[in-house]
């Protein structure tokens, strides 16, 4: 008899312990944990007919995210949502960052919707470079696109609206709207009367809402016209905060000019269609990345650059840039 209890006793301990264990690798946290990423020669992303003419390198910096690779399989959650296992170790690293996973995606729950969401802003980020480059320049170049894409939800204030996900923005209050950046611009105007028109005729009324809508969005169908033959292929990338140094090396072929005098610059900062430099997530830890990559020159938006300061190394320059035209005063466009 007191075998069999035995048995049992064991059984019990036994599958509470596997209970336990895959409850630690699996919970998710709401936290994503981030460590510096590698950097990547903005060369390789880069087509145009000219080879590029830097005697150096430009480098651009990425953040990587700890992957929780079990849990989704049960949960349905982002593998970048940490487990209880991961958060607890990352407090020994001290190089990695633990955010609130509602920073990055908003209402965002799911690995599907997450990866959707990121695929838009690459096929954006592709084209916005080109143009920030053309327009410096002074070249003749259109960017626009056939509305904004709602992604997703920033906030409960905006799941809680009558929109959904696939809608399409083509107008704020009666005026055309093409692109993202369109968008916001006319939002940071906080305009007391808020509709938003739809692409399938609804129009949603926000108004009172101080200029916040609550969406995770990006440009719909957005498209590039140019006489100039370049490209940029960020297959494989993520986001647009490589916008900056793509941005930079364009500039550098188009005009056959070497920008880095056998130097290595990085740098990270997304970019308009006018020149003007986005914030980025992580701009400390991509700090580090460049210090290990033997940088000298780091470039970061002014909005990023408190954070990157933190991180200072000796014998690399931290330099804050607002707009693109910054970036090209230091390097000589």
């Amino acid at each position: 008899m007191r075998g069999h209890v035995s048995n049992k006793v064991a059984i019990v301990f036994i599958a509470l312990t596997f209970a336990f264990a895959l409850a630690l690798v699996s919970i998710p946290t709401g936290y994503y944990i981030s460590i510096p990423g590698k950097v990547y020669n903005t060369s390789t992303l880069v087509s145009s007919n000219a080879g590029s003419p830097n005697t150096g390198v430009l480098y651009f910096t990425t953040v990587d995210t700890r992957l929780n690779i079990i849990g989704p399989f049960f949960t349905n959650r982002p593998k970048i949502d940490a487990n209880p296992i991961m958060l607890s170790l990352s407090y020994f690293d001290g190089d990695a960052r633990r955010t609130p996973l509602t920073n990055y995606l908003g209402t965002t729950n799911n690995q599907a919707q997450y990866r959707r969401i990121e695929r838009a802003k690459s096929d954006e980020a592709e084209l916005v470079p080109v143009a920030a480059a053309l327009h410096y320049l002074g070249r003749e170049v259109e960017y626009s696109g056939k509305g904004v894409s709602v992604l997703g939800f920033s906030d409960e204030r905006g799941a809680n609206s009558s929109m959904k996900e696939g809608d399409v923005i083509v107008a704020l209050n009666g005026k055309p709207v093409h692109t993202y950046d369109e968008l916001k611009a006319e939002l940071a105007k906080k305009p007391a009367k808020l509709a938003l028109s739809l692409s399938d005729g609804r129009v949603i009324d926000r108004s009172g809402s101080n200029g916040s809508i609550g969406i995770l969005a990006s440009t719909f169908m957005p498209y590039l016209e140019t006489n100039e033959s370049i490209s940029v292929n960020l297959s494989g990338f993520d986001g647009g905060s490589a916008g900056l140094m793509l941005a930079l090396d364009i500039i550098s072929r188009l005009e056959n000019r070497d920008l880095t005098n056998g130097k290595i610059i990085a740098g990270t900062g997304g970019i308009a269609p006018d020149g003007k430099v986005t914030p980025v997530v992580g701009a400390g830890l991509k700090v580090v990345a460049a210090h290990k990559a033997g940088a000298s020159v780091f470039f970061v938006p002014q909005e990023n650059y408190e954070e990157a300061a933190m991180r200072e190394f000796e014998g690399m320059k931290i330099l804050p840039v607002e707009r693109l035209e910054d970036a090209c005063k230091e390097v000589g466009c």
